[in-house]
């Protein structure tokens, strides 16, 4: 997106791929502002027959209408008069009606696109784009922001019917007459012009600076109640709102000022119809020598004008404050797309041999977090890699994962550089546990289905099995059917790590890798899930990043960390035997 235009190249695009949409909701409202005009004709017999019977003082809309009726044997009197008022009313009301629905059902398509949209570009961005995001300011942006881009659309498509409207309007008024349409309209344009170009400007400042507030407030929220438990027993709670107090002002004084400038323009509105309609009255009477009848109709549209006219105002402001969240949707989506992984050619089916790392040095922000490391991982075997934190270890994991990008050829799998193959293909032979368990607020079943959808009843239970899942689920009322909650928050922590362990030799992995998947977790549970551990060795390769080195004890090579240095590498007995920064912390852990 462009920075000298933020919002008219998106807007383009969403037009241009719903062009024919557009054009029928266009032509719709074309028909229905030409609709609306014409039944106020209808109007102008009904007020003459009532103020004049004599025929040679009547309208001429009134003859003509009047010739139709006696033409075709209807009688010419104020219920044949009134009865044309109350059908064309009546169509109108039924055409505006069936307008509005078409045009509200390409504005939530616009919107589910848009929503839809955002959404696929935020799961197809690389972990980069993750890394320095608040995940409360992503969650609000398509949420809140969206919200408010939706009202600025019903707003743009209200605006350009009423528009439409007040254009027709015009050429009735001009039919009447030219000479007070043109004093009336430049009346108007003096005082409303300079009042919408104000509002336009107080609105756009307001809403950009409500948007930002409004964002880091939704972020230290969400971050705080992430919090929680810390601020609790930190007794931290009065320092913590201190925080966000200022976040909290500037929304609230940004919404009462948005909220007076709106009571502002409203509460001149009535004014300034006053001045219009006293104007009409003294020009066409005492200037012009308009009919009586014509003359009411002429008050009678010029105050539907006045009125649409601050509706126009009304609906113009809606779209400009819809403006700050526009940009900040694409802005955000623009950087995700700025991050999108890399979708080589090159696809890997099977791992066959090994992974061999050499010479890996990776640097974030400035800080180097691995610095020239090498080590191979085996086909089968189980490979730990150990470490304070802080050594590098969780960052190597995340670099195999395909989390962030290397360009040096430094990882080889099956001799492949590792930065030419797909990372989809890549990730399909992998079974990966992270540090804390997620699950959906779905039931078990699902929860493992959702890595597999494909997998039979037989292999989900054998998988639960391996797992220790099977253990506790027998227990339970509703089985593998019991709905798990938020996060998992109906279940221990052990209970849901061993489900996601399920979950992923669900896949069918060749390649399991857990980081630090058992570091949160009591005794037992980490027992049970070591015991699952060492009966897959052997049958696929394992990658353990590990603090409690009682879990590892059985890897066939052990690779130590530090400063994102390679220290140390043996089996477990070998690095015991060493004496070294590997033996000094396994005696501290009582090992």
């Amino acid at each position: 997106m462009k920075s000298k235009n933020p919002i008219h190249l998106p807007l383009l695009e969403i037009i241009k791929s719903n062009l024919n949409r557009f054009c029928f909701v266009l032509f719709l409202m074309v028909l229905s502002a030409a609709i609306q005009s014409t039944a106020v004709f209808s109007f102008i017999p009904l007020v003459d027959i009532l103020l004049n019977q004599d025929p040679m003082y009547q309208s001429g809309v009134t003859r003509f209408f009047g010739d139709i009726f006696s033409k075709y044997g209807l009688p010419v009197n104020v219920f044949s008069f009134g009865a044309l008022f109350l059908v064309a009313t009546l169509l109108k009301s039924i055409f505006l009606l069936f307008e509005g629905f078409i045009r509200n059902k390409l504005i939530f398509k616009i919107i589910k696109d848009l929503t839809m949209d955002q959404f696929s570009s935020f799961l197809n961005a690389s972990w980069r784009f993750y890394s320095n995001k608040d995940f409360g300011l992503i969650s609000n942006t398509m949420t809140k922001e969206t919200e408010k881009v939706t009202i600025g659309f019903e707003s743009i498509a209200k605006l350009i019917a009423g528009a439409l409207t007040i254009i027709f309007y015009l050429g009735i008024l001009f039919f009447f007459s030219l000479q007070l349409t043109a004093m009336i309209l430049a009346l108007a344009l003096l005082i409303l012009f300079p009042i919408s170009i104000l509002s336009d400007k107080l609105v756009y400042k307001l809403r950009k600076e409500h948007t930002s507030a409004s964002n880091f407030l939704q972020s230290s929220i969400f971050n705080s109640l992430n919090a929680i438990k810390l601020i609790i027993g930190y007794n931290k709670r009065n320092e913590t709102a201190d925080l966000i107090t200022p976040s909290i002002q500037t929304v609230a004084e940004t919404s009462v000022k948005f909220s007076l400038i709106r009571y502002f323009f409203t509460l001149i509105n009535e004014p300034l119809v006053i001045i219009l309609v006293l104007a009409t009255i003294l020009l066409g009477q005492s200037f012009l020598n308009i009919p009586v009848a014509e003359l009411i109709t002429f008050l009678f549209i010029v105050n539907r004008s006045s009125g649409l006219a601050s509706t126009l105002i009304a609906d113009n402001n809606g779209f400009v404050s819809a403006i700050p969240s526009f940009e900040q949707i694409y802005k955000l989506k623009d950087e995700s797309n700025n991050t999108k992984e890399n979708e080589n050619p090159k696809i890997i089916e099977h791992f066959s041999n090994s992974i061999n790392i050499s010479n890996l040095n990776f640097s974030y922000s400035d800080e180097k977090i691995i610095d020239n490391i090498s080590i191979e991982i085996k086909k089968g075997e189980m490979t730990s890699i150990v470490g304070p934190s802080g050594s590098g270890k969780s960052t190597l994991i995340d670099i195999l994962m395909g989390y962030y990008e290397i360009n040096n050829k430094s990882i080889f799998i099956d001799e492949i550089p590792f930065e030419t193959i797909n990372l989809n293909s890549w990730r399909d032979l992998i079974g990966y546990i992270p540090q804390q368990p997620f699950l959906f607020n779905a039931s078990i079943k699902d929860n493992i289905l959702w890595a597999n959808p494909e997998i039979d009843e037989e292999d989900i239970l054998k998988a639960c099995k391996l797992a220790y899942v099977d253990d506790f689920v027998s227990d339970m009322k509703d089985g593998y059917e019991t709905i798990v909650g938020e996060r998992g928050m109906k279940l221990s922590g052990g209970q849901a790590q061993r489900i996601c362990l399920a979950r992923a030799l669900a896949r069918n992995p060749q390649i399991l890798i857990l980081d630090e998947a058992t570091s949160s977790l009591d005794s037992n549970s980490e027992s049970l899930i070591k015991e699952s551990i060492d009966n897959l060795q052997g049958n696929i390769t394992i990658i353990s990043v590990a603090h409690r080195l009682s879990t590892i004890v059985n890897s066939n090579q052990i690779f130590y960390l530090k400063d994102g240095n390679l220290i140390e590498q043996g089996t477990f007995r070998e690095l015991m035997a060493k004496n070294g920064e590997f033996h000094r912390v396994a005696q501290l852990q009582g090992m």
